[in-house]
């Protein structure tokens, strides 16, 4: 409960005692064993009407993230045509939710800080995921049709793709639960796929028209595992709970081929620990060396296979107790990336100013080199290897958002040199450091 609320009810109630005889007389009443004879004291009806009042402040008060979009920010962008919310009427807003107990994600707030302002729908979303969770596709479905319906009406759709449940046709819930029960049938195990902290559900009810107007609706659930060993299931049924289709990936997580446990093991670390952005920048050097041990020991040197050979050329492994920190690679990349591209250092480093995702990476790398090197990157954009141990930058160059993911987190010279994807794409003529030079022109 929101402590001033709770300082509310207890300073308004401090004058209400309520003794061990009136407790006895209260319950034996309720449960209909003394018919009440006498009217309610002054006090107790007084007590009783404070509480009321109390509640009804709270509901009055306390806005949810939904509450937010439906009572403040829909209103204010009904207000003009504009897109975005201008920056005085975000600070408006951000005040109110404020005074609500709301919190967004420190990230969003850094976003909201622009001087253009922000997008309405956008901001709206943000709202919304603050109250029903960040990913919608596993909010109720008759949530998701408030969302849509808000699209609707502001002209960002058209129409509805999301619907909800008419009386004729099963509940949410009803739904849920045929599909749990198919799943336990179909392969004769319980997964406890009913658990959300064991698997993460995402759902809708589809409707689809065809060219002559006809509808079709459908429900579609997808089961995500929240571990690296249970299998996910899809599933589409019609409006009346029978299955359409089914699938799983049952056989995938119970293959004794080591390639199809590697694959399955990596994909679910990127789900488990990668952030909010899809950025692997979240993984800490010990799960990175935990992959790396997990997957050695299921391939054994096989080393072909895409992202998982990359990780297996390598150890991440804790560098030497010499080498250099993780916060004195970073100045030092820094100090490298502005020499050669002619930027302010301070740019680089004013994290604080920085979304998560464009804060500088840094992480430990072996690979087969006989020098530890930290690899540094500063969002999507510049990355720097330096020598561990003396700090001299080997490489310094630009990185392009179509390459390899993993050459932020891979040794440059251990990523497989492709004529029409070069790994080094500084355009000619910008000076460059690298183990082996061969700058090309990139299209940039």
């Amino acid at each position: 409960m929101n402590q001033k609320i709770k300082n509310a009810v207890d300073h308004s109630l401090s004058g209400l005692c309520v003794t061990q005889r009136s407790r006895h007389q209260i319950l034996n009443r309720m449960q209909g064993e003394q018919p009440v004879k006498k009217k309610l004291s002054f006090g107790l009806a007084l007590a009783l009407a404070l509480i009321m009042l109390t509640a009804v402040a709270v509901a009055a008060v306390l806005l949810s993230g939904r509450d937010m979009v439906d009572q403040v920010l829909t209103p204010m962008a009904e207000k003009t045509k504009e897109t975005r919310f201008t920056p005085e009427e975000i600070a408006e807003i951000l005040d109110f939710a404020q005074k609500n107990d709301i919190q967004l994600h420190p990230d969003d707030l850094k976003a909201l800080k622009s001087p253009d302002g922000y997008f309405k729908e956008e901001l709206a979303m943000l709202f919304a995921k603050s109250s029903l969770g960040f990913y919608p596709g596993t909010w109720d479905v008759a949530d998701q049709f408030w969302f849509e319906e808000l699209q609707v009406k502001s002209g960002v759709k058209d129409s509805h793709d999301l619907i909800i449940p008419s009386e004729n046709e099963k509940t949410q819930q009803q739904i849920e639960d045929i599909a749990n029960a198919y799943i336990l049938k179909q392969t004769g195990q319980d997964f406890a796929t009913g658990n959300r902290e064991k698997y993460r559900l995402f759902r809708a009810f589809h409707v689809e028209k065809d060219e002559s107007n006809h509808e079709t609706r459908s429900w579609r659930l997808e089961y995500e595992a929240l571990d690296l060993t249970s299998p996910d299931f899809r599933l589409t049924l019609d409006p009346q709970g029978a299955v359409l289709t089914y699938s799983d990936t049952l056989k995938d997580t119970q293959s004794q081929d080591p390639k199809n446990q590697a694959e399955l093991l990596y994909s679910r670390y990127i789900r488990l620990y990668t952030d909010r952005y899809g950025s692997q920048d979240a993984w800490t050097q010990a799960q990175w060396q935990e992959l790396h041990l997990k997957l050695s020991a299921l391939l054994k040197g096989v080393k072909d296979l895409p992202y998982c050979g990359f990780i297996l050329n390598q150890s991440y492994a804790p560098l030497p107790e010499n080498a250099l920190s993780r916060e004195a690679a970073i100045n030092a990349a820094a100090q490298a990336v502005a020499q050669t591209y002619a930027l302010p250092t301070d740019s680089l480093l004013s994290s604080s100013d920085l979304a998560t995702w464009q804060a500088p990476y840094a992480i430990a790398l072996n690979g087969d080199t006989a020098n530890p090197v930290w690899k540094v990157s500063f969002g999507r954009e510049y990355l720097v290897e330096l020598n561990a141990l003396t700090g001299e930058p080997t490489l310094v160059d630009r990185y392009a958002p179509y390459e390899n993911p993993m050459r932020r987190y891979a040794l440059d010279q251990l990523l497989p040199q492709n004529a029409s994807l070069p790994v080094l794409i500084t355009p000619e003529g910008t000076p460059a450091i690298a183990p082996n030079p061969t700058s090309q022109e990139s299209g940039q």
